[in-house]
C-alpha cells in the first residue's frame, strides 16, 4: 500500500474539502461544519425515533438540548455545541470573521461530535445504547 493510500485511510470523509475550504475561506469551513453537525444530529433523532418530539425549525442547540435530557448524549457535549453555535452565527452574520487557527479548531470540535454522534446510531443500530428508542417498541 502506498504512503498516500495509508494516508487517506486514515484522514476522515471529507478532509479534502475542509482543506480547500480552511486555506481559501475559514469562514466558509465553519459553516461547512455546521452544516455537516445539523446532519448528524439530524440522523441521531430519526435512529432514536424522536422526529415527532422536534418542532419544524427547532434550532439545532434545542434538538441537542432534547438529545441531553434523554441522556442520549452528555451535557458537556451540549456545551460544546454552544460553542461551535456561538462563533458560527458570528460568522453567519458578519460579525465575525475566522481565522485559520478559529476555523480548524472548530473544524476539529465539530469533526469529534460528528463522530460520537455516528458511533451512537452505531451502537444503537447494534442495541448497545441501554437507552429506549420508542421507534424500536413501535
Amino acid at each position: 500500500m502506498s504512503d498516500a493510500e495509508q494516508r487517506s485511510e486514515q484522514e476522515p470523509p471529507g478532509k479534502e474539502l475542509y482543506d480547500a475550504l480552511l486555506e481559501k475561506s475559514p469562514d466558509a469551513a465553519i459553516l461547512y461544519s455546521w452544516t455537516q453537525l445539523e446532519r448528524a444530529v439530524k440522523d441521531v433523532v430519526i435512529r432514536y425515533g424522536l422526529q415527532d418530539e422536534v418542532r419544524p425549525f427547532r434550532s439545532l442547540y434545542d434538538t441537542f438540548a432534547l438529545l441531553v435530557e434523554r441522556r442520549i448524549v452528555p451535557g458537556s457535549m451540549a456545551r460544546a455545541v454552544q460553542r461551535l453555535r456561538t462563533l458560527r452565527n458570528q460568522v453567519a452574520h458578519g460579525m465575525h470573521t475566522a481565522t485559520v487557527g478559529e476555523a480548524v479548531t472548530y473544524v476539529d470540535t465539530a469533526r469529534t461530535v460528528i463522530e460520537v454522534l455516528e458511533k451512537l446510531i452505531a451502537l444503537e443500530d447494534e442495541g448497545q445504547t441501554g437507552t429506549t428508542n420508542p421507534s424500536r417498541s413501535r
